[in-house]
């Protein structure tokens, strides 16, 4: 029989006997303390699955986040490329719109304005079909003056050299002459229709006579239209074919 007599014999007894410290075990703790350690060790195993699992879904990321990367810088230079393509185009269709204007801009205008004649004193760059600049002489001599005189500002005088056409021209039963100016591109936007009512302005202000705007083109949306047709600008759509 063991004889007990201090604490430091019960704790030799215990550690000798792996029965008595599983008995006073159970009597001191509950159930749930008992198992705390297993409960533990199932939940590090289950902690260490889901740290993987993480790891490899972050991997999984990385290379879908790179995928989509290659795929944008791809899909953005194809759209660049498209673009480049549609601006080159568009630009050649400017050019072959602009061309024609000198040919059949004035039957238009004398259907559409009412003009019976047109005398053109300025035009933009139409290759073959732009007179010597000497001739426009005289006309551009008046707006370098009205700029330098303060009557039109240096702004105003380059947006009269970016117009495309610019013509002296009487209306049906009327001898007084007044000013026709006509911006031209292949789809009419905003910019196109501002830029033509902005350069009738400078005109009256440098002339003192009436100018009347146009926009001549292939196209043009609803709301451009009702911008046109609310600053008094005519519109001219011409059929790409019949160039």
């Amino acid at each position: 029989m063991v004889t007990i007599n201090t604490t430091e014999d019960l704790l030799k007894l215990l550690d000798e006997n792996e029965d008595f410290l599983k008995a006073v075990r159970q009597r001191i703790l509950t159930e749930e303390l008992l198992a705390l350690p297993a409960r533990f060790e199932a939940s590090e195993k289950e902690n260490r699955a889901f740290r993987q699992e993480m790891r490899e879904f972050q991997r999984e990321m990385r290379s879908f986040v790179q995928t989509t990367e290659r795929f944008i810088e791809t899909t953005t230079a194809h759209i660049q490329g498209m673009q480049e393509v549609r601006n080159r185009v568009g630009a050649l269709w400017g050019d072959r719109l602009e061309a024609s204007m000198a040919r059949k801009v004035y039957v238009r205008l004398s259907e559409d304005l009412g003009v019976r004649s047109l005398d053109v004193v300025s035009v933009d760059d139409f290759g073959s079909l732009t007179p010597h600049y000497e001739a426009y002489r005289p006309f551009y001599k008046r707006i370098e003056d009205a700029a330098d005189t303060g009557i039109i500002s240096e702004d105003d005088e380059r947006s009269i050299h970016r117009i495309d056409m610019i013509a002296r021209t009487r209306l049906k039963g009327s001898s007084a002459p007044i000013w026709l100016l006509v911006q031209a591109a292949s789809v009419i936007k905003h910019d196109d229709i501002t830029k033509a009512r902005d350069a009738a302005r400078i005109l009256e202000k440098v002339f003192g006579e009436e100018t009347l705007s146009a926009v001549y083109g292939f196209e043009i949306d609803g709301a451009n239209k009702e911008l046109a047709d609310n600053n008094q600008v005519t519109t001219m759509l011409v059929n790409p074919e019949n160039l």
